[in-house]
């Protein structure tokens, strides 16, 4: 089992996390103020006594629900970008099929941008799930064209 590490002495276990920053501290660089652990880097880039040290926000990981949406946005865009490539393909094969082209072009723009929301939502970022479902829409109102 590995343990954190001061950040300062990579060589000595942490014994505690610097309120301020996140970062591992030794015994030698841990300062304590006000019964919370700072490192001396905090400390001295700060004015303790007026309490501008910040706390460390934890990190939220990414949902079950999350995972699931970003992978099947990719999945939806990555079958839309294959879809208009087809039917390009397929206006090349009978010219006459003009409006198949329009079509299978914004298909391709709303598969790839529905593979950018996917990417939006594994980066944990909201606007990614609702761009998401908004490609989807878009899509589908196409083709029901």
């Amino acid at each position: 089992m590995q343990h954190l590490k001061c950040w300062v002495h990579p060589d000595i276990d942490a014994i505690g996390v610097c309120k301020s920053c996140g970062k591992g501290v030794c015994k030698e660089c841990a300062l304590t103020i006000r019964n919370e652990t700072y490192c001396k880097t905090c400390v001295e880039a700060s004015e303790v006594s007026v309490g501008k040290l910040k706390p460390v926000k934890p990190v939220v990981g990414r949902s079950g629900s999350i995972t699931v949406a970003s992978i099947l946005f990719f999945i939806f865009g990555v079958v839309g970008f294959i879809g208009a490539i087809t039917e390009i393909i397929y206006v090349f094969a009978k010219p006459f099929f003009a409006e198949v082209a329009i079509i299978g072009g914004i298909d391709f723009i709303v598969g790839l941008f529905t593979i950018y929301a996917g990417k939006l939502l594994w980066d944990n970022k909201k606007d990614g799930g609702i761009f998401g479902i908004l490609m989807a829409v878009i899509a589908l109102l196409i083709d029901l064209l």
